[in-house]
């Protein structure tokens, strides 16, 4: 399949953020070579559907209410030991913050903070985060925007 990428407004994401209230996190992975980086699974919806998944490529901090837990900044085996807390957990809500496009996830008493620090032209990633639901693939991109990459079928020449 090719894929396309469009623009699409934030009023466009939070219809998908919505779309993944409520649904219980699956897997969260982190490894200790891949800095920042981390991926939250969602376990599949009861109706028919595929996972949902939200990739981290930017920093990061996990929040209780007594305060900071970890961060993208923290030693791996730590940060790993203090998201395995989100595992299991509904998320309640979801954010994105001008004008970057930061994310704010709410589990219970866990808040996950994205902070989109990939900005600009010469952004060492291309992606700050993404938001794979229902087979879209929403990116918050270095420049500011919110970019939804589409599958297309190939074009086939006709004789």
């Amino acid at each position: 399949m090719d894929k396309s990428t469009h623009l699409v407004s934030k009023e466009t994401l939070t219809r998908a953020l919505r779309q993944i209230r409520n649904q219980r996190v699956a897997f969260i992975g982190s490894s200790v070579n891949t800095g920042s980086h981390i991926s939250l699974k969602f376990a599949k919806p009861r109706r028919s559907g595929t996972p949902s998944a939200i990739y981290v490529w930017c920093d990061w901090r996990l929040d209780s209410a007594r305060g900071p837990l970890a961060s993208s900044d923290s030693p791996w085996a730590e940060a790993a030991k203090q998201l395995k807390g989100i595992v299991g957990q509904r998320l309640l809500k979801a954010r994105v913050a001008s004008p970057a496009n930061d994310l704010v996830l709410y589990f219970g008493t866990l808040t996950l903070v994205v902070f989109c620090d990939h900005v600009g032209a010469t952004a060492t990633y291309d992606n700050n985060w993404d938001l794979v639901v229902n087979d879209r693939a929403f990116s918050a991109v270095p420049s500011g925007n919110i970019e939804l990459e589409i599958n297309q079928p190939p074009q086939i020449d006709r004789c």
